[in-house]
């Protein structure tokens, strides 16, 4: 009997170490907690922040909104400032639509996207497929953005921050016209 009981001490053993039982679990391994990255959103709301500012223009682009992961305990308000332009080559710019948007991100935040919130019933008449943003940079040189996310539901058309400058959106079909003649 004792022969009995000892092999099935023995299989109970050599089954629980096959199987990991009586094992202590092992925490994984736990990270900085200052370098893990929340995403966060800047926002700058143009017709409550900027009404007598305007000029009494339009309201095309009602919010921008700036997106990106930032460090745990850091707020993203830290790294970004951005403000309606008082540059006259933006805000002249053919096809505009809306106000212009000065944008700086600082070098630290990486793979930050630029949401326009736009009043759909006030675009300019520009059609959905035609809308572009571009940005001026600090030369004056311009960079259209033809590579956007227009959400038709929630009313927005949102790209990557290339780097510092003026964002606005625009009809393509107008703005180009004055870079590309023909």
């Amino acid at each position: 009997m004792k022969k009995i009981m000892l092999f099935a001490l023995i299989s109970a053993l050599s089954l629980s170490l096959l199987t990991g039982c009586g094992e202590e679990k092992k925490e994984p391994d736990s990270q900085d907690v200052s370098k893990v990255e929340e995403s966060q959103t800047v926002t700058l709301d143009i017709k409550k922040d900027y009404d007598s500012y305007t000029d009494n223009e339009s309201f095309s682009v009602l919010k921008v909104n700036v997106v990106a992961k930032c460090p745990q305990g850091k707020n993203l308000n830290d790294y970004v400032k951005m403000g309606i332009t008082t540059n006259k080559n933006s805000r002249s710019a053919r096809g505009r639509i809306g106000s212009p948007i000065d944008i700086h991100i600082k070098s630290e935040i990486k793979d930050a996207k630029i949401v326009f919130e736009y009043d759909p019933s006030n675009i300019n008449g520009a059609e959905l497929k035609d809308i572009i943003i571009i940005r001026i940079k600090e030369d004056n040189s311009q960079e259209y953005i033809d590579n956007v996310v227009i959400n038709i539901k929630n009313n927005t058309v949102t790209t990557s921050y290339t780097g510092k400058g003026t964002y606005l959106l625009a009809d393509k079909s107008v703005s180009q016209q004055t870079l590309d003649p023909k």
